[in-house]
């Protein structure tokens, strides 16, 4: 006899009741295991849109980390080296002692101001206080921050191991009254970085006048007007040395 069906289409519970508990089980196992899978599933998505946006918050950090960084680098201009300037040009090595008050290139060069001049004659400026012993290598006297001018016959002329003109002058008035005179070479250390550089290398100039395209030597005997610093050397046997050991060191100025 065909078992009765019930009332969803399926045997009769009572008449099989062993298989409609299958069935019952298959579909509730089926249920359980479809909710399992679409619990899974949206565990699953949701845990890879948050590694998503976990990495595109850290990509977004960087970018503007650079963005920043190249941003702050773009309103700096690259440095420039700042350019060292050349040394002075040291000049020759020409003379020692007090070479520097000699040259007028000494600290207290620019004290000295080769247009205020002093006219007087040789024999009064043997009569100067006397500083034979020499002196510091500054400007150590009152002497030695003035410009004197002197008439004097030359009585001798030397290009010395120093490169200066070594120019001895007597008083024409006061026989016996002499002064040393000297010119400066501006090739040589001290004169090639003075203050009064323009006024040594014009000196140059006017001796080349002076001689005329003839011989040093040609000038002996002849009255020149020197103007020079004055500065006192120390006693070294020199030609022309005045009483007091005062020299017109260097000269600023000379014509006949």
């Amino acid at each position: 006899m065909m078992g009765k069906r019930g009332e969803f289409g399926g045997l009769s519970q009572t008449r099989h009741p062993h298989l409609a508990q299958r069935r019952l089980n298959e579909k509730t196992a089926f249920a359980t295991n479809h909710s399992r899978a679409l619990h899974f599933e949206y565990e699953s998505r949701s845990s890879a849109t948050m590694r998503t946006r976990h990495l595109s918050g850290a990509a977004i950090v960087i970018a503007l980390a650079i963005l920043v960084s190249s941003c702050g680098s773009g309103d700096r201009m690259p440095a420039t080296p700042t350019p060292i300037p050349p040394p002075p040009n040291p000049g020759l090595a020409c003379g020692v002692e007090r070479w520097f008050v000699k040259t007028l290139a000494d600290t207290d060069a620019g004290s000295v101001n080769p247009a205020a001049v002093t006219p007087i004659s040789i024999r009064d400026l043997n009569a100067l206080p006397s500083h034979c012993d020499g002196g510091p290598d500054r400007r150590a006297y009152p002497e030695e921050f003035r410009v004197f001018e002197v008439s004097g016959r030359v009585i001798y002329l030397a290009h010395e191991d120093d490169r200066d003109y070594h120019i001895a002058l007597e008083d024409p008035d006061a026989p016996g009254s002499t002064v040393v005179t000297e010119l400066a070479d501006t090739m040589c250390a001290g004169a090639v970085i003075s203050p009064h550089l323009a006024t040594l290398r014009s000196v140059e100039g006017m001796f080349d006048t002076l001689l005329g395209g003839k011989a040093p030597s040609t000038l002996d005997g002849s009255v020149v007007r020197v103007r020079g610093v004055g500065f006192y050397d120390f006693n070294h046997g020199q030609r022309g040395r005045s009483a007091n050991c005062i020299e017109l060191h260097p000269i600023v100025s000379i014509s006949r």
